[in-house]
C-alpha cells in the first residue's frame, strides 16, 4: 500500500479524502476529523487548502471540531490555517472563539518562555549543565513559532549525578516539590523531599516542582525515558549534539533533530499515542528540516532497539498529516507489518474507541509490540514488574530501610494486589 502511495503526485498523496482506507480515513471518516486532520499541520498545500474549502461547506458540528480539537492539543493549528485558508466560511462566533484561545494560548506559551529562561539562566550562574526539551524548545525547533503549539508543564533535563544538587537549587528559590500517585503524612512527605535515594523510585526519572511565584510546573528529569522503558538514548552522545535553539532573542540548548524524532517517537508510544498533537510534532519537524540525516536517525534506532518505535511515529504522521519520507523508510515500514496493525490501534483510540493509556493491560501489549527485538520485550516486562515505585516506598519508608530492599518489596506486593483483588 506504501508503495503504491509513493508513486502518487504529492498532491494526490496528501489529500486526505479516500486516499488512506487503510486508516480508515475518508469516507468512514466524519467530515470534522477530516477536517481537523488538514488543518492540523504546519504547512497546508493547495490540495489541503481545497479540500479544506470543500469540507467547509459540508455541514460542520463545530461543537465537537472544537472539542476534539482541544482533547488533541490542535486548537493553535486549526486556528491559522482555518483563518488563512478560508475564514469567510467559519462561522464568525466560531472563528471569534479560536482566536481568542489563540490569543490565549500565545500569552500563556511567552510567559512560560520566560520562566524557562529565568530557570536557565539560574542554573548556568551555579554551574550546573542543563538541556531542555518538548514545550518552548519543540515549538522553536519544528514549529518555529510559539503561538503554534500547545504546551503548559516545562521540561529540563540534568545528568544524573546533578539531580541532587538541581533539586535543592529547586527548593531553595522556594519551589515545592509536587508528590503525584502517593499520598504522604508531612513527616513522610519531609523524608521524601529530602532523601538522597529517592528518585530510585520515581519511575518517570522526573521531579515535578511548583515554582513559588508563576505557579508553573517544571519536570526535572535525569532521563530522556524511564529506565523501565528499555529505550537507552541517555549518552553522552547526546549533550554533544544539543544544538541551540532561538527563544525570545536568546538561544536555547536542545537535542539536534535527529535525536528530537527519536525522542518524539519514543514519548509517543510510552504515552500510547494519546494525542494527535504528538504526531504533529513529528510532521512539523520533518518539514522544518528537509535535510534531516536519516541515516543517523536509522543507525541509532538500530543502535536502540526501536526501529519499529520510529516507523510507528513516522507512519503516523504519512497516514494522518501527510508527512512525505524517503523512499527507503518508506520501504521499511513497509516491511514491518506489524506497524499497520498498531497505526490503526492508535488512530482507533484518537477518535473511536478512546484512549488506550487509560487501561493498563493494552498499554502493556502496546508497549512490548512496539519493540522489535525479544531482549527489549524482555527488559521492558522485568523492569515494569521489578522496578520499585513511590508506591513500594510508602510500604516501608526510606528513612529506616535500605534501598535494594524494595526490589523484593514489589513482587510481592503486585502479587498480593492481584490475588486480593479476585
Amino acid at each position: 500500500m506504501i508503495a503504491q502511495l509513493v508513486k502518487k503526485e504529492i498532491t494526490e498523496k496528501t489529500s486526505l479524502t479516500g486516499n488512506y482506507p487503510e486508516l480508515g480515513i475518508g469516507k468512514q471518516a466524519p467530515p470534522e476529523i477530516t477536517l481537523l486532520l488538514c488543518c492540523s499541520r504546519t504547512y497546508v498545500e493547495p490540495a489541503i487548502a481545497k479540500q479544506i474549502k470543500t469540507l467547509l461547506q459540508q455541514e460542520i458540528n463545530w461543537k465537537y471540531l472544537l472539542q476534539t480539537a482541544s482533547q488533541h492539543g490542535v486548537k493553535p493549528l486549526l486556528y491559522q490555517n482555518l483563518s488563512t485558508t478560508a475564514k469567510e466560511l467559519v462561522p464568525p462566533g466560531i472563528l471569534n472563539q479560536l482566536r481568542q484561545d489563540f490569543r490565549i494560548n500565545a500569552v500563556g506559551n511567552l510567559n512560560r518562555s520566560k520562566e524557562l529562561l529565568k530557570i536557565l539562566d539560574l542554573f548556568a550562574a551555579n554551574n550546573i549543565p542543563v538541556f531542555t526539551f518538548k514545550g518552548p524548545a519543540i515549538a522553536s525547533l519544528a514549529y518555529g513559532e510559539l503561538s503554534l503549539r500547545q504546551f503548559g508543564d516545562l521540561d529540563i533535563l540534568v545528568r544524573e549525578r546533578d539531580i541532587l544538587r538541581a533539586r535543592d537549587l529547586f527548593l531553595s528559590q522556594g519551589d515545592e516539590m509536587k508528590v503525584e500517585l502517593i499520598e504522604l503524612t508531612e513527616a513522610q512527605k519531609e523524608i521524601f523531599v529530602k532523601s538522597p535515594q529517592i528518585h530510585e523510585f520515581v519511575r518517570e526519572c522526573a521531579y515535578p516542582f511548583i515554582l513559588q511565584q508563576s505557579k508553573i510546573i517544571v519536570e526535572l528529569h535525569w532521563r530522556m525515558m524511564p529506565s523501565y522503558f528499555s529505550f537507552p538514548i541517555d549518552s553522552e552522545n547526546l549533550w554533544e549534539r544539543l544544538i541551540p535553539v532561538p527563544l525570545l532573542g536568546t538561544n536555547i540548548l536542545t537535542p539536534s533533530p535527529e535525536d528530537s524524532l527519536l525522542l518524539l517517537c519514543g514519548h509517543g508510544i510510552k504515552e500510547c499515542w494519546d494525542k494527535l498533537n504528538r504526531v504533529c510534532d513529528i510532521a512539523a519537524l520533518i518539514h522544518k528540516h528537509p535535510n534531516l540525516d536519516w541515516d543517523r536517525v536509522m543507525a541509532e534506532a538500530t543502535r536502540l532497539g526501536c526501529q519499529r518505535i520510529l516507523f510507528l511515529g513516522l507512519f503516523l504522521a504519512q497516514e494522518l498529516l501527510g508527512t512525505v519520507l524517503p523512499e527507503f523508510i518508506l520501504s521499511k515500514i513497509e516491511a514491518d507489518g506489524v506497524v499497520k496493525e498498531l497505526a490503526l490501534q492508535v488512530y482507533d483510540g484518537f477518535f473511536h474507541n478512546g484512549n488506550i493509556a487509560k487501561q493498563s493491560f493494552p498499554v502493556t501489549r502496546l508497549h512490548l509490540k512496539a519493540r522489535e527485538r525479544l531482549i527489549d520485550k524482555v527488559r521492558y516486562f522485568l523492569g515494569v514488574s521489578m522496578t520499585p515505585t513511590t508506591s513500594d516506598w510508602i510500604v516501608l519508608p526510606l528513612g529506616r530501610y535500605p534501598s535494594f530492599l524494595y526490589y523484593l518489596i514489589r513482587p510481592m506486593r503486585l502479587v498480593g494486589e492481584f490475588l486480593g483483588g479476585k
